[in-house]
């Protein structure tokens, strides 16, 4: 009897381990064996909308199955994070593009949360850190980043500065506390609407993702300023950073592949590996490296990333005096 069992589980193995990745036992197909979507908590034609889409393209070719990018904006990303979190099944077939703004940064930002961050999520792979720009209409010939910072101390409490993100309303703060600084903070929902206010004069100073400003500063329609991370960036080099101005005047913001955190382990890691294969892609790398540095880091180092930094945007908010709303 025990020959026979032992003959079994030795034919049963090579299924077992041709497929590591596969689905749960009580699946009907291995994964992954359907359309896997993709959710962007961000309005349609930003940086973070064409990145995913590259990425879908290129996962798409890799998987032999359609990748779909879904627009879901509102509430600073945490809309469609918490879509992610609370309302799809933990199978695989949906994927977060997260950022700070709706999971490390969400209950800083909210008192009543829909959704547990740290709980209901799980980290599949980094992706970047990046660095905004602030930019200036054109009509400001020759305006440059000391000049902006006299224009403010000149005229307090008078003088616009705009963002369409959680990030940029913390370094504006962050401006006002270190730099002595009194201006009004213009919280935008798209950064497509403060892009072209900033150019009609409506507001004199706004940071905006350094690709979503790129075409314009080519343009000739907007100028940089500065950068908000600890150093300039390969697509702008002769920008100068915040804190050169500054001290202490820096915060960049991170992204990444979210899954509900009951997404079984094996799919886990096998889209880690995919989309790590996929963002070495001269292309996908180029895109990363022009804004920011890229993150490399597996599924439970995301997963201890992100427990780090929810304190670190607690203590960010407490010293920018933002209250939870």
């Amino acid at each position: 009897m025990r020959d026979i069992q032992r003959r079994r589980l030795m034919l049963a193995l090579p299924g077992l381990v041709a497929a590591p990745w596969a689905a749960p036992v009580h699946a009907q197909q291995p994964y992954p064996s359907q359309p896997i979507r993709i959710i962007v908590p961000f309005g349609p034609g930003g940086s973070p909308d064409q990145f995913s889409r590259q990425m879908g393209k290129e996962l798409s070719e890799r998987l032999h199955q359609p990748i779909v990018v879904e627009n879901k904006p509102g509430a600073n990303s945490m809309l469609g994070t918490g879509y992610v979190a609370r309302s799809v099944p933990a199978d695989g077939y949906t994927i977060l593009y997260g950022t700070n703004s709706g999971i490390s940064a969400a209950r800083s930002m909210v008192k009543s949360l829909s959704y547990d961050p740290m709980a209901d999520l799980s980290g599949v792979a980094m992706l970047q850190d990046t660095s905004f720009v602030l930019v200036t209409s054109s009509a400001n010939k020759g305006m440059t980043l000391a000049e902006l910072i006299r224009r403010i101390r000149a005229n307090p409490g008078k003088v616009n500065l705009a963002g369409a993100s959680v990030t940029t309303t913390v370094v504006a703060k962050m401006m006002e506390t270190k730099g002595q600084l009194n201006t009004v903070y213009v919280p935008y929902k798209e950064n497509s609407r403060m892009l072209l206010d900033l150019m009609a004069g409506q507001v004199l100073a706004g940071f905006s993702p350094i690709p979503s400003a790129q075409p314009l500063i080519e343009q000739g329609k907007v100028i940089p300023l500065a950068i908000t991370g600890p150093e300039r960036v390969g697509l702008l080099p002769k920008t100068p950073a915040l804190s050169e101005q500054l001290p202490g005047v820096t915060l960049t913001t991170w992204t990444g592949f979210f899954v509900p955190s009951k997404t079984p382990r094996p799919i886990v890691d096998f889209l880690h590996r995919q989309i790590t294969e996929v963002i070495k892609l001269p292309e996908l790398q180029t895109s990363i490296l022009e804004s920011g540095r890229a993150l490399t880091m597996s599924p439970a180092e995301v997963d201890a990333f992100i427990r780090k930094d929810e304190p670190r945007w607690t203590a960010l908010f407490r010293e920018a005096g933002i209250e939870p709303q």
